[in-house]
């Protein structure tokens, strides 16, 4: 197109393409880029596009044109990326692996919910029955085809094939009692694998469990303890959140916040659970004050204020390492088997797969949707592939992560916009290292 300008200009700034007279050059200009931006646009859905390429591109979607053939098998791709990709079946390549993710959410929900509306269910079976009404809703509803969809699930890590797990504690503590309802001047909190399990704070100073098998199978002398060592604890946060008030010579007044957070994480294997990384840092007023380095034994800052602590600490790094590397694992390795042999008595509801659509605000598009919910605990993850390709947010992928349903079990949805005419076999796989999911293989839904 901008070749061709050259051609269209003349000295009456005249357009070659329409023969509107401009009164400038640079009106000219101008009107030609209405040109340009024409040339780029689909005809078929009206979508437009930064570059011819991409034009060409986006046609063959409606066209159902695949110039790129597999040299192997012969299979056509309509881009040569997703051929590349495709040849690597063949010679037992993988695409990388992304890190398990092990991630929480705050959000508190009271029951199961439907992620396309905003209705709420006390049961899985209702919300499955439910979910089920969408897959007919809007402009799906008139469509002929049927998309193909199965589902497969496994039950150990994808990156590693073993379980990892995580035990750490947070300590907070303010110069003086916050104004802000619902925080207090000090609190403290254990999370096995993200989930709180025992809580303690200085307007009630009692260590409490927070999960039932805490509860249950921890006697009394363990909390009586943990309350002392955490009242001791709490006397040492305001001992030395003024000693850092004075060493940076803040004011008296003023509020000011200190952090602290330490823990292991480690992965469960055969012989038991395997030290994988330890966790040790301080934070002062939201930024980071010392780390502890658990491969060299050494504390780090950028901070000046906290070069005498680290001084001082550097000298006994084998006391930091002993519990990280070796207390807080067998804690972890403890807790784990406490929680496993109560999930064993409980009848928590079996973890549930749904497929559904929902309509687009694209009309010859719907969202394919894949909702995993009823898992426990919140180490899943979902991928879901197009003729093999998995897909990732470079393909439009979206995903609500990990959220919490009433009855401590979880839930995630994975979303992708897909064309109507589209007739790609879609699979959805879902991993998890506890509980294996119920699966529908070779399921058919209308759209």
């Amino acid at each position: 197109m901008k070749h061709v300008e050259k051609h269209l200009k003349d000295a009456g700034c005249r357009c070659g393409l329409c023969g509107q007279r401009l009164d400038s050059t640079q009106a000219l200009k101008v009107h030609l880029q209405t040109h340009r931006r024409s040339s780029r646009t689909c005809d078929v859905c009206g979508k437009t596009f930064p570059s011819i390429r991409a034009q060409e591109t986006h046609l063959r979607l409606h066209t159902g044109e695949k110039p790129f053939s597999c040299p192997v098998c012969g299979k056509g791709f309509n881009q040569k990326g997703n051929m590349v990709t495709h040849v690597r079946v063949h010679k037992a390549e993988k695409p990388p692996s992304q890190n398990l993710r092990h991630a929480t959410d705050d959000d508190q929900q009271v029951a199961f919910s439907c992620e396309v509306g905003s209705k709420e269910f006390s049961k899985s079976a209702d919300l499955k029955r439910h979910s089920e009404t969408h897959a007919s809703d809007g402009p799906s509803a008139a469509r002929s085809r049927r998309l193909k969809v199965s589902l497969a699930a496994t039950h150990w890590c994808k990156v590693c094939g073993s379980e990892t797990h995580s035990l750490t504690y947070i300590y907070t503590a303010y110069s003086k009692e916050p104004s802000t309802p619902g925080l207090h001047k000090f609190t403290a909190m254990g999370l096995l694998d993200g989930r709180i399990i025992d809580y303690f704070d200085n307007d009630h100073p009692l260590k409490v469990p927070k999960q039932k098998w805490m509860e249950e199978q921890e006697d009394k002398d363990y909390w009586k303890k943990g309350s002392d060592t955490l009242k001791k604890m709490m006397d040492w946060f305001n001992i030395n959140i003024g000693i850092l008030m004075d060493r940076m010579r803040q004011n008296q007044s003023d509020l000011h916040t200190l952090q602290w957070l330490h823990g292991c994480e480690a992965k469960k294997e055969a012989g038991g659970m395997v030290f994988t990384r330890g966790l040790d840092m301080y934070n002062y007023d939201g930024k980071s004050f010392l780390e502890f380095d658990d491969a060299h034994g050494v504390w780090s800052t950028a901070n000046t204020a906290a070069e005498p602590t680290k001084r001082k600490w550097d000298g006994v790094p084998d006391y930091t390492k002993g519990y990280l590397e070796n207390e807080c694992c067998q804690w972890m390795e403890k807790f784990l088997q406490k929680e496993q042999e109560e999930l064993q008595k409980s009848s928590l509801p079996d973890p549930e797969v749904f497929l559904f659509t929902t309509s687009s605000s694209v009309n010859d598009r719907v969202n394919l949707n894949c909702l995993a919910t009823g898992f426990y605990p919140t180490d899943v993850d979902l991928q879901m592939t197009r003729d093999g390709q998995l897909l990732t947010q470079l393909n439009g992928l979206r995903s609500s992560k990990v959220r919490p349903n009433h009855d401590n079990t979880y839930q995630r949805r994975d979303t992708v916009e897909i064309l109507t005419s589209d007739t790609s076999e879609f699979r959805a796989l879902e991993l998890q290292t506890y509980t294996p999911l119920t699966f529908i293989e070779n399921t058919s839904h209308l759209l």
